[in-house]
C-alpha cells in the first residue's frame, strides 16, 4: 500500500512541477496524463488532496498563492483531458478546486474564478445525483457573480451568464420549459458583452449555445425554434472554422446533425440525409483515439439518424443503427458514462422494436430488455424526463409484443403510458404529452379488455387530444400519423352511423396523404393507401379501391428494388404486404379486370425466387474472361448463402414476422448481440472490387441487380403453346380463386369459391397436416395413409375440379399446376375426377403388356386426362425463366445412393440408372459423405440424382436438408451455393423434398427453391416419406422413359405404370431383377438383408391385386419446372 501511495504521490508531484516548468502547457501535461492515465482514479483524488495540503502547509501567503494557481491549472487540465475515465477526471478536478477554494480569500477575484471552475465541473459531473449536481453548479456560478459584476468584470460577468445558461438548459428541477427560457435569457445577456467584433470566439460559443437551447425549446413553434437553432449554429461556424477551431467546428457539425434530425421544415428524408452528413463531418475530427467521448456522441447521432432514415433499405438502415449503437457502448460504459449508456440502451431498444431482420418475437423481447436496463440509471428521482420517456417506450414495446397474452400486453402498455404522464404534462412537456396521448389512442384502439365500443371512443379522444399539440404546421409527420390512426379508429367504430364513420375515415386518410407522400414517407404512404383501399372495398366502391391499391403496390415494389438481392428483408416485406395483393386481386375480379387479376397474382407469388433467379443469371456484356465470370458467379452464390445463413441465426420459428397491416402506429422517443455480418461484408467488398477492377472497364453499365418486370397475361398465355392448359390457384382472405388459362382464352377464366368452400379447404388442410405429422411419430399412426384416397376425393370436391375441367378444351393434353400457399403440399395431379372426356387409360410396352390393366373411369385422376403430362411450377414467371435456361446436354450423371445404410434398395435404383448415361460419378454408402459430394464435380453434371433421406423443416425451411453419410446434412443454404449451370434435371429420391413453407406469405421456400436457384430448370421431388420399393421401381421406369420423353411425361407415365402394376407383374419384374439384387446385396448380413431388402419387397408382393394402386405409393413424386 505504501509503495502504491508513493507511486501516486510521485506522479502528482511530477505533474505539479511540469505545470510550473512548462507554464501550464497542455502539450507537456497531456502526454504525461496519457502515459499514466491508469492512475487517474479516486485514489489519485485522495492522495492529490493530501500531497497538495503538504505543499501548502507552512508556506507564506505569496508562496501559497503560487501553489494554488498551479493546483488549479492542473485541475483544469485533468477536467478537460479527453482520455481516461471521464467521471474520475471530473472528481479529481473537483478535489483540486475545493483545495484551492478553501485557501482563497473570500470575495476575491481568484475566489470567483474557482467558484466558476467548480460550477463547470458540477455541471458536467457524472457521479452523484444529476439533479443535485446541477443545482450545485448554479450556486457556484451565482457565488462567482457576487464578485464578477457587469461594471467591474464585464468579460467574466458574460462568461457567468453563458455558464448559467448552460446549467439552466440542462436543469432538472423546476419547469423544463421555463428553464429553457431562462437559459436563452442568460445567453442573450452574455451577448450584450460578447460581440462579434470584440470577443469573436466567445460570441461564437454563445451562438452555439443558443442553438442548443432553441433546438430543444418547448415554448413557441417547434418548426421555427429548429430553424432558429440552425441559424445560430451556422453563425457560430463563421468563427469556428475547421482550420482555426477544429474541435469547436466538430461540435457544431454534430449539433447541426441533431437539429436536422429533428427538423420539421423541408423534406424529412432529405433532413435525415443532411443530419448524417453533419455527423460524419464531426467524425473527421472526433476520432476514437483522440476524442473517445465525443466520437461516441457522434456515433450515437448517426445511429439515431439511421434509425429513422427513409432513403435506402429500411432493414439495412436499422442494422446500421444497431451497429452504431453497439460501437457507442465500447465507450459509453455504465461505470464511466451511466447517463449516456442509458441513452444508448434506449436507442438500441428502439432499433430492435422496429427491426425487420431476425425474429420479430425475439426482437421485441430484446427491445424490452434494453428499455428495462435503461431504467437502472434513468430513475424517477434523478432523470425524471428520461424516466418518463422510457415508460412511454416500454408502453410501445408491450403494445407490439407477441409473447404472452395480447390482452395482458395491451393493459401493461396502457399502464406504462399512464406512468409517463406523471411527468409528461401538457404544461411542462406538451410535445411529449401529445406523443403519449397518441400512443394511448393506439392502445385503446386495439384494447381487448372492456367494452369495444367504449375503447374506440377513448382512442378517438386520445388521438384528438394529441392533435391539439401536433398541429399541421408544427408537427406535420405526427399530425399525419394521428390522421391515419383516426381513420382506422373510425373504420372500426361501433357508435354512430356506419356510413358517417366510413366517410370520416376516408376524410382522415386523404388528410394523412397530404404529408405521407411516396417521396418522403414511402412506407407510411403505402399503409395509408392500403387502408384507404380497404375502406373503398368495404363500401364496394371498387374503382376507388383499385385507384388506391395500385399506387400502394407500386410503392411496395419500389421499396423492394432498394433492398439488395438475396436479402432476408425482401421475404419479410412480402409477408408484410401479402394482404395488399389479396385486396387488389379481389378488386380486379370484382371490376372484371381478369387479366390484371392474374398479373397481380403473379406479382405476389414467389417474388423473391423470381428476382434471385433473374439476377443470378445476369452476365456482363463484352469480352469478359471466363475466369472473371466464374469468380462473379462464385461470389454471387456465396453472398446469397451467407445472407441465408445469417437469417437462420435469428429465424422466427413461430412464423410470425412483419408488421400486421392496419396496425395503429405508435411513436417512441429516441435519444439522439447484433448478428456478425463480417464475412458478408468481406464478400460484398470482394464482389465490388472484382466488378470495379475487371468488369466496369469493359461494361460500365453492368449492374448486379435489375428490376424484374412483372409478367403480362400475353406472356403467361405464351406458356400454354398450342396444347397446354394452366390452372393457377390463389387463396384470399375468405375465399379462393382458380385461374384457368388456355391457348384459346383471351382473358383467364376465373372460378371463385364461396366462404363455406374456403372454410372447408382450411379445415381439410388442418386435418391432413395433423394426420400426416402423426404418421411420422414413433407410433407411426396409419390414419394419413388410410384416409389419403378419400381425402383427395374430398379435396377434388372442395376445389370443384369437375366444374373447372369443363373450361379446358379437349385438345389441351398437357396441364401445368401452379398452387398457392399450402396447396403446394398436396398431390394435385392425383385428384380424382368424374368429368367425361376421351381417355385412353393403361400403360403397355413389350415387356409388361400382359401385366398392366386399365382401371375403371370412376378411378380417373388428372394424370389420366392429360397424356402430355401434369407438372408444377411456383409461378408462371418462374416457369418462363426456367424455360429460358438452355440445357442441351444430358450425358453425365452425378448420383448418390444409401449414404445412411438403411435404404439399400436405393442402390438397386442407382445401379439401374447410372448405365443409362455415357458417364457418371457415383457415390454409395460411406463414400457418399458430405465432403466427397461437395468436392465432386457437380458443376459438370447434366443430371443429379440423390437417393437418400430428406427432411423438411416447416418452421425454418432454410434448414431443410438432404442427409448423407455419418448423418451429415446438406442444407438448403448450402444448396443455394452449388453450381448446377450444366444441369438439366435434379431428382430427389428422398423424403419430403418437395414441401415448401406455406404460412406467412406467397413465397416459395423449400429444397426445390434451392436447386432451381442453383441452376437446374427441372426438379423431381417428393411430398412425403416415400416407400423405398415404390421410389426404386418408379424412378427406374422414369429414367427409362427419359430416353424418349420429357421429364414431365416420363414421370407421369411411370406413375401410371406403377399404379396399374399388378402383383403378377411385380413378381415378373422382381424375377428379372433378382440377379442384380443378389449381386448388390450378397455381402449384407442376413438380418440386414431381411430387414432392409427382403421385407419391403415381400410386403409389396403381398398387396394384391394392385400393390401400388393407393395414392400414397405413386403420387408423392412431382415434377417442378420445365
Amino acid at each position: 500500500m505504501t509503495e502504491n501511495f508513493q507511486e501516486y504521490a510521485n506522479f502528482i508531484r511530477e505533474l505539479l512541477q511540469a505545470e510550473q516548468d512548462s507554464n501550464n502547457d497542455i502539450k507537456v501535461i497531456y502526454p504525461m496524463l496519457a502515459q499514466w492515465q491508469h492512475l487517474l482514479n479516486l485514489r489519485f483524488a485522495e492522495i492529490f488532496q493530501q500531497e497538495t495540503q503538504k505543499l501548502i502547509d507552512g508556506k507564506n501567503t505569496e508562496a501559497i498563492s503560487s501553489i494554488l494557481s498551479i493546483i488549479e491549472n492542473l485541475s483544469i487540465h485533468i477536467n478537460d483531458f479527453p482520455l481516461g475515465n471521464r467521471a474520475n477526471n471530473i472528481e479529481i478536478a473537483i478535489t483540486g478546486y475545493q483545495i484551492v477554494l478553501s485557501n482563497r480569500e473570500p470575495c476575491s477575484e481568484k475566489f470567483a474564478q474557482t467558484q466558476n471552475n467548480l460550477g463547470i465541473a458540477y455541471s458536467d459531473r457524472i457521479k452523484g445525483s444529476r439533479q443535485e449536481n446541477l443545482e450545485q453548479a448554479i450556486e457556484f456560478y451565482q457565488a462567482a457573480l457576487t464578485v464578477y459584476t457587469l461594471e467591474d468584470f464585464r468579460k467574466y460577468w458574460a462568461a457567468m451568464q453563458n455558464n448559467l445558461g448552460e446549467a439552466y438548459r440542462k436543469r432538472i428541477n423546476g419547469s423544463r420549459a421555463d428553464n429553457l427560457e431562462k437559459a436563452i435569457e442568460f445567453y442573450q445577456a452574455a451577448l450584450t458583452v460578447y460581440t462579434f467584433e470584440g470577443f469573436r470566439k466567445d460570441w461564437a460559443a454563445t451562438q452555439h449555445n443558443l442553438g442548443e437551447a432553441y433546438r430543444i425549446k418547448i415554448k413557441g413553434s417547434r418548426a421555427n425554434n429548429l430553424e432558429r437553432a440552425i441559424e445560430f449554429y451556422q453563425a457560430a461556424l463563421t468563427v469556428y472554422t475547421f482550420e482555426d477551431f477544429r474541435e469547436q467546428w466538430a461540435m457544431t457539425q454534430n449539433n447541426l446533425g441533431a437539429a436536422y434530425y429533428s427538423r420539421v421544415n423541408g423534406s424529412r428524408a432529405d433532413n435525415l440525409e443532411r443530419a448524417i452528413e453533419f455527423y460524419q463531418a464531426a467524425l473527421t475530427v472526433y476520432t476514437l483515439e483522440d476524442f473517445p467521448a465525443d466520437w461516441a456522441m457522434a456515433q450515437n447521432g448517426l445511429a439515431a439518424a439511421y434509425l429513422y432514415k427513409i432513403k435506402g433499405s429500411r432493414a439495412d438502415n436499422l442494422e446500421r443503427a444497431i451497429e452504431f449503437y453497439r460501437a457507442v457502448l465500447t465507450v459509453y460504459t455504465i461505470e464511466d458514462f451511466p447517463a449516456d449508456w442509458a441513452g444508448t440502451q434506449n436507442g438500441l431498444a428502439a432499433a430492435y422494436l422496429y427491426r425487420i431482420k431476425g425474429s420479430r418475437v425475439d426482437n421485441l423481447e430484446q427491445a424490452i430488455e434494453f428499455y428495462q436496463a435503461t431504467l437502472t440509471v434513468y430513475t424517477f428521482e434523478d432523470f425524471r424526463e428520461q424516466w418518463a420517456m422510457t415508460q412511454n417506450n416500454l408502453g410501445a414495446a408491450y403494445y407490439s409484443r407477441i409473447k404472452g397474452l395480447r390482452a395482458d400486453n395491451i393493459e401493461l402498455a396502457i399502464e406504462f403510458h399512464q406512468a409517463a404522464l406523471r411527468v409528461r404534462t401538457l404544461e411542462a412537456f406538451p410535445e411529449n404529452w401529445a406523443l403519449t396521448q397518441h400512443n394511448l389512442g393506439a392502445a385503446y384502439s386495439n384494447r381487448i379488455s372492456g367494452s369495444r365500443a367504449d375503447n374506440l371512443e377513448r382512442a378517438i379522444e386520445f388521438y384528438q387530444a394529441a392533435l391539439t399539440v401536433n398541429i399541421f404546421n408544427n408537427f406535420p409527420e405526427k399530425w399525419a400519423g394521428a390522421q391515419h390512426n383516426l381513420a382506422i379508429a373510425y373504420t372500426d367504430r361501433i357508435n354512430g352511423s356506419l356510413p358517417d364513420n366510413l366517410e370520416r375515415a376516408i376524410e382522415f386518410s386523404h388528410a394523412a396523404l397530404t404529408i405521407r407522400t411516396r417521396e418522403d414517407f414511402p412506407q407510411e404512404h403505402t399503409e395509408t393507401l392500403f387502408n384507404l383501399g380497404n375502406l373503398y372495398r368495404s363500401n364496394q366502391q371498387w374503382q376507388l379501391a383499385y385507384d388506391n391499391y395500385a399506387p400502394a403496390i407500386e410503392t411496395v415494389e419500389l421499396l423492394r428494388n432498394k433492398i439488395k438481392f438475396g436479402d432476408e428483408s425482401k421475404q419479410k416485406l412480402a409477408e408484410e404486404w401479402n394482404k395488399l395483393y389479396l385486396g387488389m386481386v379481389e378488386t380486379c375480379i370484382e371490376l372484371e379486370h381478369y387479366t390484371e387479376a392474374i398479373e397481380y397474382v403473379e406479382r405476389s407469388k414467389a417474388r423473391n425466387l423470381v428476382e434471385l433467379f433473374a439476377n443470378r443469371d445476369i452476365k456482363p456484356k463484352g469480352n469478359i474472361p471466363e475466369t472473371v465470370l466464374n469468380e462473379l458467379s462464385r461470389l454471387n452464390r456465396e453472398i446469397e448463402a451467407e445472407q441465408r445463413r445469417l437469417e437462420i441465426e435469428q429465424i422466427n420459428r413461430n412464423s410470425n414476422g412483419g408488421i400486421i397491416l392496419g396496425e395503429r402506429s405508435l411513436q417512441i422517443d429516441s435519444l439522439t448481440t447484433s448478428r456478425d455480418s463480417t464475412h458478408l461484408t468481406k464478400l460484398r467488398k470482394q464482389l465490388d472490387e472484382l466488378i470495379a477492377r475487371e468488369i466496369t472497364p469493359i461494361d460500365p453499365d453492368f449492374s448486379l441487380t435489375q428490376k424484374v418486370k412483372p409478367i403480362l397475361y400475353k406472356d403467361i398465355q405464351t406458356l400454354t403453346g398450342e396444347n397446354t392448359a394452366i390452372l393457377e390457384w390463389y387463396i384470399a382472405g375468405d375465399k379462393f380463386f382458380t385461374f384457368i388459362i388456355t391457348p384459346q382464352t383471351p382473358t383467364p377464366i376465373i372460378w371463385k369459391s364461396s366462404t363455406a368452400n374456403f372454410e372447408a379447404l382450411v379445415n381439410w388442410y388442418d386435418e391432413y397436416r395433423k394426420d400426416y405429422e402423426e404418421s411420422k411419430s414413433p407410433e407411426r399412426k396409419p390414419q394419413w395413409k388410410q384416409k389419403l384416397a378419400s381425402r383427395l376425393q374430398n379435396l377434388a370436391e372442395i376445389l370443384h375440379l369437375d366444374e373447372i375441367l369443363k373450361n379446358i378444351p379437349k385438345l389441351c393434353d398437357r396441364l401445368i399446376l401452379i398452387p398457392h400457399r399450402f396447396l403446394h403440399l398436396f398431390p394435385l395431379h392425383a385428384l380424382p375426377i368424374s368429368h367425361e372426356r376421351d381417355v385412353e387409360r393403361g400403360c403397355t410396352d413389350e415387356q409388361n403388356s400382359a401385366i398392366t390393366v386399365s382401371l375403371s373411369k370412376s378411378e380417373l385422376c388428372f394424370l389420366d386426362l392429360f397424356p402430355g403430362g401434369v407438372s408444377y411450377a411456383p409461378s408462371c414467371q418462374l416457369l418462363q425463366q426456367a424455360k429460358q435456361r438452355q440445357r442441351p446436354n444430358f450425358s453425365h450423371l452425378f448420383a448418390i445412393a444409401n449414404p445412411t445404410k438403411d435404404r439399400y434398395l436405393l442402390e438397386l435404383q442407382a445401379a439401374n440408372i447410372r448405365h443409362k448415361f455415357k458417364s457418371n460419378d457415383f457415390l454409395a454408402k460411406d463414400d457418399a459423405n458430405k465432403n466427397a459430394i461437395l468436392n465432386a464435380k457437380l458443376s459438370f453434371a447434366n443430371c443429379a440424382h440423390f437417393g437418400c433421406h430428406g427432411k423438411f423443416e416447416p418452421d425454418s425451411p432454410l434448414e431443410s436438408s438432404l442427409v448423407f453419410a455419418n448423418k451429415e446434412r446438406l442444407t438448403l443454404l448450402e444448396i443455394l451455393n452449388l453450381d448446377l449451370n450444366q444441369c438439366r434435371l435434379v431428382t430427389l429420391s428422398a423424403c419430403e423434398t418437395g414441401l415448401t413453407k406455406s404460412k406467412t406469405s406467397d413465397e416459395y421456400i423449400g429444397l426445390p427453391f434451392g436447386f432451381l436457384l442453383a441452376g437446374s430448370p427441372s426438379i423431381v421431388s417428393t411430398l412425403w416419406e416415400v416407400d423405398q420399393v415404390t421410389s426404386t421401381l418408379l424412378l427406374m421406369r422414369f429414367y427409362e422413359n427419359l430416353e424418349t420423353m420429357s421429364t414431365v411425361t416420363a414421370l407421369n407415365e411411370a406413375q401410371q405404370w406403377l399404379r396399374n402394376l399388378t402383383s403378377e407383374g411385380l413378381e415378373a419384374l422382381l424375377k428379372d431383377l433378382k440377379p442384380q439384387i443378389d449381386k448388390i446385396f450378397d455381402r449384407l448380413p442376413l438380418m440386414e438383408r431381411t430387414r432392409y431388402v427382403q421385407a419391403p419387397l415381400n410386403g409389396a408382393k403381398n398387396r394384391k391385386p394392385f400393390p401400388f394402386v393407393e395414392p400414397h405409393y405413386w403420387s408423392g413424386f412431382i415434377a417442378i419446372g420445365v
